[in-house]
């Protein structure tokens, strides 16, 4: 009976459990669902005004720059033709026909006495003709476009029964009236323009040309591009006068913004005169007006058209929001009805479930505390449950074979832990350590695929083996590097002195395989290491599905900067100045250079890493290379205190004793002090090496 109520109870607690999190697992998916929707909607609309912005301001380029090519089509057929000819006039009705935004061009030779040497008038309604005449020599000619309308007599009707009649002289027709020039608006023929002067010129005889364009247009232009019947577009020009509207109101004057009876187009300027003011990359804003939302955007005019015009777009929430709360609710109530399907079905099948899956708790029991030796066994005739056994099992030697990417020790501590691995991490003050094989990409070209990834696994098998034994942790290979550090996870007091030693006793490791690969005709891979120690943040970085146990920071750029230096200075392990101060007697270095790596201004000094005494795995230096050491010290503490002529002197000295062989160093500093006698650096000099490549 006792079994009975206790398996009853682990079935309820089991039953209980899965409902709750199916229940709350659905739950959250509708409302993120129902969230992500309206989150989509809103950034569909952000995309929505983005586009509508951009196509208007494509139009407005294409639009200003249609007054602008028409000087670069004119200029050179005055130069060619001059302003009497034919062929002139008939290039200027056909740019006016062409280029629709043109309204007036008007030509006046500078020795002309008359002030009117071309015009042409388009009425706002659509032209039937377009009509020339030509006037004698030194005179003016007109190109006048018109609108016939029955019992009406246009203004070029009226203008030749005048002139036939000779009660009209050129004084009459001609009076030149003053209007700003570009880039302002102004009212002209209760229609608002903007107009372009420009020169040409013709061997003496230069002309002045004045193109005028009806910003009127342009409304209609911003009309045919809204993509709903809600959007507005508006252009304001430098003195906020709305100069076009997309809903093309009609009017005999320039309106300021603030009497243009239009609220929502004050919030959109205002909140982007805030945004600038505080510096904000979003340039879509949002706002509420009788309870209608809207999405505003402002651009200024491109720089290239000299406007100062700003473009404002504004596209309201309702276009995009409509038919979703419909949709929205039968969603919802379909997802509950769901949820309600599924709890039903779980129930029924949990009742078979509980006991095998109580068997297969206790397996991931065992995986989770990292006991992977027996195999998982659940007996079970349910295909589910056989499929999640097995399942189990992949899992243990999943965790078997992951274990062998990331300590176990790394993994026991997630797992004391009780806590969920997350991203994040700590600053912590560790020490790191790059490789890399030098001239590896060479070496990959020559070598088959095969015996190189073989050599490889060598390689790495034989350096990790040296940094594990030495208490570091190999964060990853990288190609063919790798990179460890020291004092993580696992504080470690003496976490300088092991990354050093592991470092001289990978080298001298690699010393004898490359013996052995030389002798079976495989490639020599030589290893060049830097070592820093720093603070750098320590932790799990990643996504949420794919994480990496690993350090960033400064200090790690430098430690893989110094790897790469090496091999300006023909090195093999170079470490940092704070390494040395940490280091035990028996270390043998000597100092390289003080040099500001890639990306920095401030200069540290950098050591070779020679040598270690009193160790069994690594061969001891000989006397002279020690005497080498110490005199190349001397000697470059005399070149950093500017006593070029003795260091250069002493640094002769080594290099005539030839006490280290294939030292690069030494040979650099005998001429960096002939260069420095003959032409001495500055007062503020700092020996400082700034390096150009990582």
């Amino acid at each position: 009976m006792s079994k009975i109520i206790k398996n009853r109870s682990i079935k309820f607690e089991i039953l209980f459990r899965i409902i709750a999190s199916v229940s709350l697992s659905i739950l959250v998916i509708v409302a993120y669902n129902m969230y992500a929707s309206r989150q989509l909607l809103v950034d569909s609309a952000k995309s929505f005004v983005k586009k509508q912005d951009e196509s208007a301001i494509t139009a407005l380029v294409d639009y200003v720059n249609s007054i602008k090519n028409v000087n670069d089509f004119i200029a050179p057929l005055y130069t060619d033709l001059g302003i009497d000819s034919k062929a002139l006039h008939t290039q200027l009705v056909r740019v006016l026909t062409n280029i629709d935004p043109i309204d007036v061009i008007r030509i006046k030779k500078d020795n002309a006495d008359s002030s009117l040497e071309c015009i042409q008038i388009r009425p706002e309604s659509k032209m039937q003709s377009v009509m020339s005449h030509a006037i004698p020599d030194n005179a003016m000619f007109y190109i006048i476009r018109k609108e016939k309308v029955e019992g009406t007599i246009s203004f070029y009707d009226k203008f030749f029964t005048l002139l036939k009649e000779e009660k009209l002289n050129e004084t009459d027709i001609s009076e030149e009236k003053q209007y700003p020039k570009w880039p302002n608006v102004y009212i002209f023929e209760r229609l608002p323009f903007i107009e372009k002067e420009s020169i040409l010129k013709r061997d003496h005889e230069n002309a002045k040309m004045n193109v005028k364009m009806n910003i009127r247009t342009l409304s209609w232009i911003l009309n045919n591009l809204r993509l709903t019947d809600r959007t507005r577009i508006f252009v304001v020009d430098h003195n906020m006068n709305v100069i076009a509207d997309s809903d093309v109101v009609d009017s005999d004057k320039l309106i300021p913004v603030d009497d243009y009876g239009n609220s929502k187009l004050k919030i959109a300027l205002d909140l982007y005169r805030n945004n600038n003011k505080a510096n904000k990359a979003e340039k879509t804003d949002f706002f509420s007006v009788d309870n209608d939302s809207f999405f505003s955007i402002v651009s200024d005019s491109p720089k290239n058209m000299d406007l100062n015009w700003k473009i404002v777009t504004i596209t309201s929430m309702k276009d995009f929001v409509e038919k979703f709360s419909d949709i929205e609710f039968k969603c919802f109530i379909i997802s509950i009805l769901v949820m309600f399907l599924i709890l039903s079905f779980l129930y029924f099948q949990i009742q078979k479930l509980s006991e095998p899956i109580t068997h297969l708790s206790i397996e991931a029991d065992k995986i989770n505390n990292i006991d992977l030796g027996d195999p998982v066994i659940v007996n079970s005739k349910l295909r589910e449950i056989k499929d999640l056994n097995d399942s189990m099992q992949r899992v243990k030697v999943s965790v078997s074979n992951f274990s062998k990417y990331i300590p176990k020790g790394l993994i026991r501590g997630f797992v004391d832990s009780g806590e969920v691995v997350e991203i994040g991490g700590k600053s912590k003050n560790i020490t790191i350590f790059f490789s890399d094989v030098a001239n590896f990409t060479t070496i990959s070209e020559k070598t088959p695929p095969q015996e190189l990834i073989l050599q490889l696994s060598e390689y790495f098998e034989a350096l990790s083996t040296i940094i594990l034994d030495n208490q570091g942790t190999i964060d990853k290979f990288i190609g063919d590097a790798i990179m460890a550090f020291w004092g993580a996870p696992e504080e470690d007091e003496n976490q300088v002195i092991h990354a050093c030693r592991a470092a001289l006793v990978c080298q001298q490791k690699l010393k004898g395989l490359n013996r052995y690969w030389v002798a079976e005709n495989k490639p020599a891979l030589i290893t060049r290491i830097g070592i820093h120690c720093g603070t750098a943040v320590v932790g799990n970085i990643g996504s949420s599905e794919r994480m990496n146990y690993t350090a960033l920071g400064d200090s790690v750029n430098l430690s893989a900067r110094l790897e790469g230096t090496n091999k300006m200075y023909g090195t093999q392990i170079l470490i940092s100045h704070d390494m040395v101060t940490q280091l035990t007697g028996d270390f043998t270095t000597r100092p390289i250079d003080v040099v500001a790596v890639k990306g920095k201004d401030k200069g540290i000094r950098i050591y070779e890493l020679m040598g270690l005494d009193n160790d069994a795995y690594v061969t001891a230096l000989s006397p002279k290379v020690k005497i080498f050491a110490e005199a190349f010290s001397e000697a470059f503490e005399l070149y950093m205190n500017k006593q070029w002529q003795e260091a250069l002197d002493a640094f002769v000295m080594l290099k005539n004793e030839n006490l280290y062989e294939s030292d690069i160093v030494t040979a650099m500093y005998i001429e960096r002090c002939k260069n420095f006698i003959i032409s001495p650096p500055s007062a503020d000099w700092d020996g400082v090496v700034h390096l150009k490549e990582k």
